[in-house]
């Protein structure tokens, strides 16, 4: 049995050759992505650590008379997933600013450890001459260091709110414009302002990543009203990376049933072509598992040399495109990292798929009868089963019904996602008998613009049709893959420029990134904003938390509104904020549905509301609202405070909120006066001269180096697109790989078989020369053929993309029309050049081939 395996293995090296070609280049794949994931997952871990620091949260108070006490700090260290931590001590961090030597700008005090993880920190990062100070020493900003003329080793009086000036040694150079910043040794500074053991704020390194929502949770438990900067920025941007991972996972296994197809194709021809051998086996006495297991011997040695090649070629194509791929998606160049564990088990289950696809020729040759083998007859065990027919046909029919009875209801997304699945695996399972119909359809379509030799590449093209079968499969496996992804991703990218002008009315955010419990911007600090040239800005107050106290439940859309029982009945929970909206209308236009906007009204006790909000509850124009300040959400002391407004207005949309958020707008007066709501969450703003945008972002960054503003983000709509598209590229590379890939196995399959039919067909072809045709002709019926295949195949996909589409954007909460067809036309368009290509180097040998040798020579 061994003997005769390597055999064949050795007998058919052009065959064996193309199998093994198609195994190594899946292969090949599967082993670059699982490297380059690795390397990118490595080198993004870094380039974050070096731009943000290699931290996980920072915890603390930004008030002096808040602080942690070693306890606290204790109990924090106590948590499981908690590495190491980094204190700091802010002693007037929001009281008794000191000033010295004539400086208008304050002093800000700083105690910090001579520790790795404080050294992490941005601030403690830019300490660009000198060291961190000990006892007795302190570091201070560029900006007073030059004006003094001091220098490193210089001695300095430091002043301090209840005490004389202490004279220290400075040890280093703080790279900081515009304030004033003095760093001091934590525990001479704390021992210093007589405030031993207090800490501000900590930086907290976690053990794992996974973590972090736990370790949020427990600390809150323990310390409510401490604040926490979860660093969202950076989990966003570890995101980008890990939404690649199931790109590629998903496109690996695509591209791997792309290669079991071409597999089977490979098999099935090579086991055409030594039907009489393996039929000399059976009538010399040789069993059918023997030859059962000699298809399988061969697919495994074929996967396997296919799978050790693939693994050479991955890991030596991933050292040449590890530079460009950091390039190109801007990451630090890190060295390449190889996981061997998973790479293996990838491969050695790449193996064992392809090898259970590769038990279908199996069995099919063991079962053809030694005599009908022998006399070269059309094998009827390829022959399809009336059973898989009819369970096409009845997948094809109830998609079709589930589709149109899911329409004239309320459409549901699951049915959308079953009744497409069940569209596409009915035609796959149909394709045998669906693409000779095809053929004929498309053949009559060529033969009214020219008859002369259609039908008879018509008759051909069916007679071998037995052997395009799965071919047709993978090509219509690559339209589908590369049209219904490519459409996902346009619609994605069209859903995130809405998403991105709804988030984003203005350009640019400010935002304070603050938790309730935290103020946010001041209105001076908003006035600074807004007082630079070119400056288009609006803020955003913070909002209060209410219930509501007069909810009609006879009026609401309860399946929408989460309700809560209160005072017998149902009420749920509201926003409120302060807003000059007749100011916000100059400037960005929105619809006032009804009532008016004006500040008059709004400040006798008015509000307005959107009209998602009119829709939900039920509240209409001139109807009084109730409130009641939330409890646990409630600004300032006392007990929670009740009002009733007035609803003087509805509009649609409010732009700086979701549409479906349930906002009240009334005037800031109200906010203030009686809820003493006065800090700002967010400001927007557009700068109205396109040349002073860097100057105007370089200005407000240098405002946020403010060690009170540290939370603040400032990010602009431009920017985020602009990463977004970075990914939509990274994603749109890749599912052009995958999808060229897989119409590559298409190809050398054609290509395979193609010269596998000719070889058969010599006899044939050298009549019609010696009957007077020419070469040119020959030439053109064999062209047709391929053409035919792979035009039918693409119309298939083209079907099957559309339907398959279609239902998945509507399972995406979308409508069936939304999906594009574009593509699917592109794709129809370019299938027949596949066919084209792979014929021509078969069909050119053959017609330049001798008559009389291939009148003489009986197909091997």
């Amino acid at each position: 049995m061994r003997q005769l395996v390597w055999r064949f293995f050795y007998g058919y090296k052009k065959r064996t050759g193309f199998a093994i070609l198609g195994v190594a280049l899946a292969m090949i794949i599967l082993v670059i992505s699982q490297i380059l994931l690795a390397t990118l997952e490595q080198a993004s871990e870094l380039g974050i650590k070096q731009k943000y620091g290699n931290y996980d949260l920072m915890v603390g108070y930004q008030k002096t008379k808040q602080f942690l006490s070693e306890s606290d700090i204790a109990k924090i260290k106590r948590i499981p997933q908690v590495k190491e931590i980094a204190p700091f001590y802010y002693p007037y961090i929001d009281e008794n600013p000191i000033f010295f030597d004539g400086s208008p700008i304050p002093f800000i005090y700083i105690g910090v450890n001579n520790n790795p993880l404080a050294k992490e920190m941005d601030l403690i990062k830019r300490i660009k001459q000198g060291q961190l100070p000990r006892a007795g020493e302190v570091v201070l900003s560029l900006p007073y260091m030059k004006k003094k003329g001091l220098r490193i080793g210089d001695s300095v009086k430091i002043p301090f709110a209840s005490q004389k000036k202490k004279r220290l040694t400075i040890s280093g150079i703080l790279h900081v414009t515009d304030v004033n910043i003095a760093l001091f040794d934590l525990a001479w500074l704390q021992e210093t302002t007589a405030k031993q053991g207090r800490i501000t704020m900590m930086l907290v390194q976690l053990t794992d990543l996974k973590s972090k929502a736990a370790v949020i949770e427990q600390i809150r438990n323990q310390f409510p009203r401490i604040h926490i900067d979860k660093r969202d920025l950076i989990d966003k941007e570890r995101e980008n990376l890990g939404g690649l991972k199931p790109v590629v996972y998903g496109l690996n296994v695509t591209i791997l049933i792309g290669s079991a197809l071409l597999m089977i194709t490979i098999l099935q021809m090579s086991l055409h072509e030594r039907k009489k051998e393996l039929a000399t086996i059976r009538l010399l006495g040789g069993k059918k598992n023997q030859l059962f297991r000699l298809v399988i011997h061969e697919a495994i040695l074929v996967s396997t040399s296919g799978s050790l090649l693939g693994l050479g070629g991955g890991v030596g194509l991933s050292f040449l495109l590890q530079q460009s791929l950091m390039k190109w998606m801007a990451l630090p160049i890190v060295p390449i990292v190889i996981p061997w564990t998973l790479i293996l088990l990838s491969l050695m289950g790449g193996i064992l798929f392809i090898t259970l696809a590769s038990l279908i020729p199996a069995y099919r040759s063991s079962q053809v009868p030694p005599m009908v083998a022998f006399r070269q007859a059309a094998p009827q065990s390829q022959k399809q089963k009336p059973v898989i027919k009819w369970v096409s046909l009845l997948c094809i029919i109830s998609s079709v019904t589930l589709t149109i009875w899911n329409l004239m209801r309320t459409p549901s997304q699951t049915i959308y996602l079953v009744s497409g699945l069940l569209f596409t695996i009915g035609v796959f399972l149909a394709v045998s008998w669906i693409l000779p119909l095809l053929v004929r359809g498309i053949s009559w379509v060529f033969q009214l613009v020219q008859s002369s030799d259609r039908i008879l590449s018509s008759r051909n093209t069916l007679r071998q049709l037995h052997r395009s079968t799965q071919l047709a499969s993978v090509l219509m496996l690559a339209i589908i893959i590369g049209n219904v992804g490519l459409s996902i991703l346009y619609l994605l990218k069209d859903e995130q420029e809405k998403q991105l002008s709804e988030i984003y009315p203005m350009e640019y955010i400010l935002d304070a990134n603050t938790s309730h419990s935290e103020a946010g911007f001041s209105e001076q600090i908003y006035d600074s904003i807004a007082k630079l040239p070119h400056m288009k800005a609006f803020p955003l107050y913070n909002r209060g938390h209410f219930s509501t106290q007069n909810l009609d439940i006879k009026k609401i859309k309860k399946e929408k509104l989460s309700l809560f029982p209160e005072n017998g009945s149902y009420q749920t929970l509201v926003s409120l904020i302060g807003s000059d909206l007749e100011t916000i209308y100059k400037q960005l236009p929105f619809r006032i549905i009804s009532g008016q906007i004006n500040s008059s009204a709004l400040k006798q006790n008015g509000v307005v509301i959107t009209k998602t909000f009119s829709e939900l509850t039920g509240y209409k124009l001139g109807d009084p609202i109730a409130l009641k300040e939330d409890t646990q959400l409630k600004w300032g002391d006392g007990p929670p405070k009740r009002i009733t407004l007035k609803i003087v207005g509805i509009i649609d949309p409010y732009p700086f909120a979701p549409k479906d958020d349930l906002l009240l707008i009334t005037h800031t007066d109200i906010t203030k006066k009686i809820f003493g709501i006065s800090t700002i969450d967010k400001i927007y703003f557009d700068v109205t001269k396109s040349s002073a945008k860097k100057e105007i972002e370089k200005q407000i960054n240098q405002k946020l180096k403010d060690p009170s503003l540290s939370k603040a983000i400032l990010t602009s709509r431009t920017e985020e697109f602009g990463k977004f598209i970075e990914q939509y590229k990274q994603r749109l590379w890749l599912l052009g790989a995958a999808v060229s890939l897989i119409a590559l196995f298409s190809l050398l399959g054609l290509l395979n078989n193609t010269a596998s039919s000719l070889q058969e067909r010599r006899a044939e072809f050298a009549v019609l020369r010696a009957l007077g045709g020419k070469r040119r002709q020959v030439l053109r019926l064999i062209l047709w053929e391929g053409i035919l295949v792979t035009t039918a195949g693409g119309f298939l996909g083209m079907i099957v993309s559309i339907f398959l589409g279609a239902h998945l954007i509507a399972a995406l909460d979308k409508t069936l029309w939304d999906f594009p067809i574009t593509g699917s036309l592109y794709c129809l368009a370019f299938s027949p050049i596949i066919g084209l290509i792979a014929n021509f180097i078969p069909a050119f040998s053959t017609v330049n081939g001798k008559i009389s040798r291939n009148l003489t020579t009986d197909a091997e």
